[in-house]
Order: C-alpha cells, then sequence, then structure tokens
C-alpha cells in the first residue's frame, strides 16, 4: 500500500535549506480517542463522521503503518450533511503568504463521480491553498489539481494523466521562483502556472484546516515542512518516505552552544485537554510567567476549547513550588463573562505580601482593539485574590504587555502598552502596497486597488506608548509618549533602559518581517519615530531582559517567514549595539510569545505556546566560556 506524504515546505528565496525537517508530521498510526496526532508538532485533527484507520499494505517505498480511509462515495449533502473528514485543530501550518513552499504525499482513489475530493484544504474569500482530484468537466476529472486562491483571482496547475485507478500515487506540487508546478510518481508534469502577488495561501485566523473533504480512499503519511526542497529531495521522499525526518525525542535538554544551554519542561499540554465544569480546555496562548514571594513561580495564558479570540476564551493559572521541575493542574484565574473574552496582561509582585493583577475583558468580535481593564492584588502568594476594580487606560483604547512594570532609574515606574485609535477614513489600497507606505499621508493618498486588504491595520492606528505610574501598583498613573509612525501599525512593545538612561523599545511590525525600535531620552515622555532594526521577525512578540551581570537578552523567533521558527535567544554585553551570541535553541512548531523572568537565585527562565496546544516552561544558562553550567 503506498502512503500519501502530504509536505507542505517553505522557502524564503529560491534555494532550499536542507538542514530542516517537517515542522508537522501525521502518521495516522495511532488514534487517541477522536484525535489525530501529529507526531512532531501540535498541529492536531479531529475525527468527524464515515471514517477509520485502515491497516496499512506494505508497498515499495512508503508503505507502513495504518492509513486513514475516508468514505464519501456518492454521498448527498441533504442526506449527509457531516460527511468524513479531518478538521485540523490549527490551519496556521498551512499559512504560506506569498512565499515558495512545497506540497507532496501519496494517495490512493476509487472512479467515482460527483465532485472535487480535496486531500488538503484552506481557504476564505482572501486566499488560501487547496489539493484535490477533479471531477466536474471531463478535462479535469481523475487528475490531480493544486491551486492556491488569492485576488484578482486563484492559480492552479494540474497533473497530466488520472490518478483515480485505485492506485497508490505520489505527488508533488510546489510554488518555486513564482512558477507553480506538479510532480506524479516523482517526475515532473508539464503544465506551470504563475504565482503572483494578490495570490496567497494566508486566511484569516479563524479558518480551519481539513484532510480528506468529500474525498473517497486512503491518506497517510501527511507532514509539513517550513521550508522548499530540491527535486532532488522530492524524488528521495518519493523512493525513501519521511521516517529520516521524523524525531521523537521527548522533552528534556535542548541543544547546546559554546555559551548557552537550556532545559524544557511542559506546563500544560492542552492536546490531552482541561476539563473544567463539563468544558474540554486545549487552547494554550500568550503564556507569562513570575514568581511570589514565597519563591512559588506562576505562569498563566488564554485558554478556551479551540481557538482565538473567541467569546469563550478565558484566563487559567498554574503553580511551580519547586521551580519549575513540575506544575499543577490548571485552575480558573479569570473566566469568561458576558459574551468577552479575557485576557491577563500583567501578574507580579509588588512588594513582599501582595501580587497585582491586571487583566481584561475584550469584545471577541473587535479584533482586540478594545480593552476593559481589572485590576486586583492578592495577600497570599497568588492562592486567593481581593475584588477586581474596574481601571480604564486610554478610554479602553489600550492593552498592556510585558508582565511587571519596568523601574526607572528616576524612581517612576514604566508600563508598555499598545493603543488603537480609529481612523477617520480607513486606509484603502492593498496590503501588498501599504507596507511600503513610508508615513500616514502616504497611506492614505494610495488608491484602491486589488489585493488583500491591510483588515483591523487599515481602519485604526496601531501604535505603541509607555504608561507611568508613581507606584508599582499603578498608584499615580498616567499617560506618557508615544509611537506611530508606521501605517501598518506597531504594536505589543517590550522595554528596556539602558545604563546610559535612554529607554529602548523593541516593537512588533505587521506584515514587515522585521521588529522596529524606537527611543526615550526623557524616561518615556516622548519617544523618537521608530525605525526598522535588522532583526528578523515574523510578526510576532518579543521579550528583553536585562541579566543579574548586566548582559541584555532577546527572545524572539529570528525569522521573516511567516513560521514563528526557530524560537531564538540573543545576547548583548554592549548595551544592544551588538550581539554576540545569536543562537536559535528550539525548533520545530509555532512557538509563539516568549515571556522572560529571573528568578530570585539569578537563572534565566521563560515560557512560551506551542503550536496555540502547549505551555512549556525553559531554564536558559547563558555562561561565559570557562563558567560550568548549573544543571
Amino acid at each position: 500500500m503506498k502512503k500519501i506524504s502530504i509536505i507542505l515546505i517553505l522557502i524564503g528565496a529560491c534555494f532550499c535549506e536542507a538542514d530542516s525537517g517537517p515542522v508537522a508530521y501525521w502518521s495516522f498510526d495511532q488514534l487517541e480517542g477522536d484525535v489525530i496526532r501529529d507526531n512532531i508538532g501540535a498541529a492536531h485533527g479531529r475525527l468527524r463522521t464515515d471514517m477509520l484507520m485502515a491497516t496499512s499494505t506494505p508497498v515499495e517505498h512508503a508503505g507502513w503503518g495504518k492509513s486513514l480511509r475516508l468514505n464519501n462515495h456518492k454521498l448527498e449533502h441533504a442526506l449527509y450533511p457531516q460527511r468524513g473528514y479531518v478538521e485540523l485543530v490549527s490551519g496556521d501550518v498551512l499559512d504560506f503568504g506569498y512565499e515558495n513552499f512545497l506540497v507532496a504525499g501519496w494517495f490512493r482513489s476509487g472512479q467515482i463521480e460527483g465532485g472535487h475530493e480535496f486531500l488538503l484544504s484552506r481557504w476564505d474569500k482572501t486566499g488560501g491553498l487547496a489539493i484535490y482530484l477533479g471531477r466536474h468537466d471531463r478535462s479535469y476529472r481523475g487528475k490531480l489539481i493544486f491551486e492556491v486562491k488569492g485576488l484578482p483571482k486563484s492559480k492552479s496547475v494540474r497533473s497530466d494523466v488520472r490518478l483515480d485507478d485505485d492506485k497508490w500515487h505520489f505527488f508533488a506540487a510546489t510554488v518555486r521562483c513564482g512558477e507553480m508546478f506538479i510532480y506524479v510518481d516523482g517526475l515532473k508534469q508539464a503544465g506551470t502556472d504563475k504565482y503572483e502577488d494578490g495570490t496567497t495561501t494566508c486566511v484569516e485566523a479563524y479558518v480551519k484546516g481539513y484532510i480528506g473533504q468529500d474525498y473517497n480512499g486512503e491518506i497517510d503519511e501527511l507532514a509539513v515542512w517550513g521550508r522548499a526542497v530540491s527535486e532532488k529531495e522530492i524524488v528521495g521522499i518519493y523512493k525513501d518516505g519521511l521516517r529520516e525526518f521524523v524525531s521523537t525525542e521527548p522533552l528534556g535538554i535542548g541543544p547546546e552552544y559554546p555559551q548557552i544551554k537550556i532545559r524544557e519542561r511542559m506546563v500544560f499540554d492542552g492536546l490531552k485537554g482541561w476539563e473544567h465544569e463539563g468544558v474540554m480546555y486545549r487552547l494554550a496562548c500568550g503564556a507569562m510567567i513570575t514568581q511570589a514571594a514565597n519563591g512559588d513561580l506562576l505562569s498563566w495564558w488564554i485558554t478556551g476549547t479551540e481557538n482565538e479570540p473567541s467569546s469563550d476564551n478565558c484566563a487559567v493559572l498554574t503553580r511551580s513550588k519547586d521551580m519549575g521541575k513540575t506544575w499543577s493542574e490548571p485552575e480558573m484565574f479569570v473566566p469568561a463573562q458576558d459574551n468577552m473574552m479575557v485576557v491577563v496582561s500583567n501578574v507580579y509582585p509588588v512588594d513582599e505580601k501582595r501580587l497585582a493583577a491586571f487583566w481584561a475583558l475584550l469584545p471577541w468580535d473587535k479584533s482586540y482593539t478594545e480593552w476593559h481593564y481589572r485590576r486586583m492584588y492578592s495577600a497570599d502568594n497568588g492562592n486567593t485574590w481581593g475584588t477586581a476594580e474596574k481601571f480604564t487606560i486610554r478610554d479602553n483604547k489600550a492593552s498592556l504587555f510585558e508582565g511587571p512594570p519596568l523601574r526607572l532609574t528616576n524612581g517612576k515606574y514604566l508600563f508598555a502598552g499598545t493603543f488603537f485609535d480609529k481612523r477617520p477614513l480607513p486606509l484603502v489600497a492593498p496590503r501588498s502596497e501599504l507596507v511600503k507606505a513610508r508615513s500616514e499621508a502616504e497611506a492614505l493618498a494610495m488608491p484602491k486597488g486589488e489585493g488583500v486588504s491591510g483588515g483591523v491595520y487599515a481602519e485604526y492606528v496601531n501604535g505603541c506608548m509607555a504608561f507611568i505610574a508613581d507606584e508599582k501598583d499603578g498608584g499615580g498613573w498616567r499617560e506618557a509618549g508615544g509611537v506611530a509612525n508606521r501605517p501598518l501599525g506597531l504594536i505589543e512593545p517590550t522595554c528596556l533602559q539602558l545604563k546610559d538612561g535612554r529607554l529602548v523599545m523593541l516593537m512588533r511590525a505587521q506584515y514587515d518581517g522585521y521588529l522596529w525600535r524606537s527611543e526615550s531620552r526623557d524616561n518615556g515622555r516622548s519617544w523618537s519615530e521608530a525605525v526598522r532594526t535588522d532583526i528578523a521577525n515574523p510578526s510576532t512578540m518579543a521579550h528583553l531582559v536585562r541579566l543579574p551581570d548586566g548582559r541584555i537578552v532577546l527572545i524572539h523567533n529570528h525569522t521573516s517567514k511567516s513560521r514563528r521558527d526557530p524560537l531564538s535567544l540573543w545576547v548583548s554585553d554592549d548595551e544592544m549595539e551588538s550581539w554576540y551570541i545569536k543562537a536559535d535553541i528550539l525548533h520545530g512548531g509555532m512557538m509563539a510569545y516568549p515571556h522572560g523572568l529571573v528568578l530570585a537565585d539569578g537563572r534565566l527562565v521563560f515560557v512560551y505556546d506551542h503550536n496555540r496546544r502547549q505551555v512549556r516552561f525553559v531554564e536558559v544558562e547563558c555562561i561565559s566560556l570557562n563558567q560550568p553550567v548549573r544543571f
């Protein structure tokens, strides 16, 4: 029996990076309840009706284990509204934007009449991709079609021959240097199409991916790669399969560098889920960490049944009493309420007795532009909390980030945040043009055109700013200065004060591919215009931490590609003038929103969310060449 190894491979240029393997891999060899497990990452699938796990028949090249068998033969929509398919918990693994990628695999399908049979699909009105067997027209029937959607029209390429012959076939569908190709059984087919601006695999965050919609046959060994592969590698996958690329090593000691060693532990596993009052919570998003006065570590994050934003998004908290070695079961921290989602922005020690928590209620359908804050305190290391009080920040049009406030050299406290100002008129040019605008006036003057819009970033001015308080608990709160000189937005800042008194703010710049930087020389009252740095970033949050010895650490995703992989740790010993350590310390999957902390004993730790399904805790040792490791 042949197997389907669907491999989506992303590259940022017209060359291959042979040192990186898949970022997701579905073997279909095990079924855990209704969950199809991703053996590498956390892009798991949920089984829907009319399917079973079938024992595979060994065949030449790629056959082993079990396969997924789907039964959608001549089913009519009116009679069978719930037909068999796999729903991916997170479809983000199929987002490649405008960049090159490869999809490859094995499949078997018999001759049937009717509509298209989809092996893999994810799309909405803005973009997406699909791989399917054509059924409607004689010239398409039985041929494998690879389609990338977008505006002004979709692009597609198809196989030379019919493949609905109840035999196993290998295929590889690729976008390479602006052209689309398809391979069948290791041989490149004749058809090509141009992959142009406006044709994108990116869709809205809530759109799910699917395996096997309307499909009748067998599928096996799907994998997603974060790069392109050469034609030679495609032939190798056709002949040898994927197992050589798949790692089954458990979490533990991470990769070693001359000056870095890490250890990673699981805090929360949403793949198994956490049941609370009859609801199974799986989402793990935006994890943060703090240390209470008694030494306990507390971690919290946004959770929910599946995705964010959603009306069931709430905040949970877990505790470690042994410095991160083990973690308690989650407990409900702030439940969703009033049809609003919850985000806990900050939990931090105010003094030796109290913890402060800042959290917000958000209308889940307003794209994170409206935040109704509350503030509450705990006098027993976070075991119980007092009554939450309303705390308005910038007319509910701003959010906080980073965790504890930054104590400035003048004795005040700085809270970094993002603000959202509704534009009188939205930006109408397509996103591909707006990213080139150097000013608000230039962006407003751009004409409407074909292509994906700027979305919420075209409707709102998104900028970063400082809030200053006289007291660590937020007493004497007031707005300070900010920066918003990039039309498509600057959000999610991380801030640090240098030894010469300057404040440095690094910011996420949506759709840009790099972090941006602004500085303040008057303790946050005013800020310089933001400029693009040379630090690659896939539009996600980074985090700055100062070590006890004075060095500065930047934890971030050092890539301009759409995937948040790898997770990197840089170290500077000259106040961010340069970075003498640039280490990619973790690979595999979407690793987002790292949040770091220096513990009372001087150790650097951080948490992050993995594929929106797991929270992981990482201990870091940044050492000199002659300093022993404490692990």
